[in-house]
């Protein structure tokens, strides 16, 4: 996972492992969180899990998340 961040004066590149994010544990924590809005059952979670992973594989680079503000900073977030 890349994440980049830049704004005036600052700039960030981080490169993240997949298995930080993309394991059981950090999406338990995920939908532990997320329990009050949306239910998924723990085979969805599972399901969801795999889809994932297979997206991961299939589509790399893909931009998970790009935000631009008026004042120039940007965030961008890729698998």
């Amino acid at each position: 996972m890349k994440i980049r961040i830049k704004s005036k004066g600052f700039r960030l590149w981080l490169y993240l492992p997949y298995s930080l994010f993309l394991n059981r544990y950090s999406f338990s924590i995920l939908f532990y969180s997320l329990k009050r809005y949306v239910y998924i059952s723990p085979i969805g979670q599972r399901d969801f899990l795999r889809q994932i992973k297979k997206y991961r594989k299939q589509f790399k680079g893909l931009t998970l998340v790009e935000v631009h503000s008026s004042d120039g900073d940007e965030i961008i977030i890729r698998l």
